[in-house]
């Protein structure tokens, strides 16, 4: 990972945006990390300058993460992640197809999972395979979910 990566969290939950920052601050100190409370404040940052990863939680007031990633073109934010704990068959396939988004952060998240995921999207080591092979999984295991709830 380059020194002063730029990293974008976005989510509505003070504590949720707070603790992930702390986290990767932490963990990957070469990070620059901004915070937005909402899909309306990340527009404005994305306005004034380009992020390497964008992260935003999916469920927020007004417009929501599918919808701000969906958005954003690659000369704002290189990279995407979406975190949701509500995951849905629907939501993966508008997600990967419309959005563009390179993984899933499932809520509550592990934190082990997240570091490793944004060291190797920043630096360039998380493969499309990997992406393939995560999607696939989400997907199998949204299928599982539908299929026990019917």
């Amino acid at each position: 990972m380059k020194e002063g990566s730029r990293v974008l969290l976005v989510d509505d939950e003070e504590d949720i945006r707070e603790s992930l920052r702390d986290l990767l601050l932490a963990c990957l100190p070469r990070l620059d990390v901004a915070v937005a409370p909402s899909a309306e404040e990340a527009h404005r940052l994305l306005d004034l300058e380009r992020f390497d990863l964008l992260i935003t939680d999916y469920r927020m007031p007004g417009e929501d993460g599918l919808q701000l990633l969906a958005r954003v073109d690659d000369e704002r934010a290189a990279h995407r992640v979406l975190m949701t704990a509500y995951p849905e068959l629907d939501l993966a396939t508008r997600a990967i197809t419309g959005a563009r988004i390179e993984a899933f952060i499932p809520k509550p998240f592990e934190p082990e999972h997240v570091v490793d995921l944004v060291g190797r999207l920043l630096d360039g080591t998380y493969s499309e395979r990997e992406r393939d092979a995560a999607f696939d999984a989400t997907l199998a295991e949204l299928r599982r979910r539908t299929a026990n709830e019917k």
